[in-house]
């Protein structure tokens, strides 16, 4: 193993292997991407339906305008007084007045679904792209699993330039610590891994 070698208690090393395995299946970041696309959902479900009861005020608005525009050309012809083509002249400019208001509202409605429409697909984007860590982390966990039950031999990947890692012996509840130095040639780094998994 080495002058460098340093001994490790296996519970310790059980406890880390428990600790990064709850790290890994913790979904609490799914859990709130799905709670965010719900709530999106059902508020474009609302915005949808306020769109709709407001393109249905603009069409019988629409049609009440038009009554009064074919009530003031009848008074026109039949020869009104002032005041009652004044009356009439008010109630459609109130009208107007009504329908610019829900245009405006519709108009409000559709920005606000546009919104709602991208930040569904970044939702999605960001579930999907979850998901995918979740399987990666999931296979990297089974990986060194099966490396560990296999060989005996659990690799330590946070510095990618050395060679290290630990031997664990169950047999004897024993963990050691061993590095190898990068610059031995491959057939020897090889065969001292080999050495360490068939002792």
């Amino acid at each position: 193993m080495g002058d460098t070698s340093e001994r490790m208690d296996i519970e310790t090393l059980f406890s880390l292997a428990n600790d990064l395995t709850n790290l890994l299946n913790d979904g609490k970041d799914g859990d709130n991407l799905m709670q965010c696309l719900e709530n999106a959902k059902s508020l474009r479900s609302f915005c949808e339906i306020n769109a709709h009861e407001n393109n249905v005020s603009l069409e019988e608005c629409q049609k009440r305008i038009n009554g009064f525009k074919e009530k003031i050309e009848n008074v026109e012809g039949e020869g009104l007084t002032d005041s009652e083509i004044v009356d009439l002249q008010t109630q459609l400019e109130k009208k107007m007045q009504m329908e610019y208001l829900l245009r405006e509202g519709l108009r409000e409605v559709s920005d606000l679904l546009g919104d709602l429409e991208q930040q569904r697909v970044s939702l999605e984007k960001r579930w999907q792209l979850a998901n995918h860590r979740e399987k990666d982390l999931q296979k990297s966990q089974d990986s060194l699993s099966m490396c560990a039950s296999i060989t005996g031999i659990i690799p330590d990947s946070t510095d990618k330039k050395k060679i290290s890692g630990f031997s664990v012996e169950r047999g004897k509840k024993k963990v050691e610590r061993f590095k190898i130095d990068p610059g031995m040639p491959p057939f020897q780094v090889c065969d001292a891994l080999w050495k360490m998994a068939d002792p």
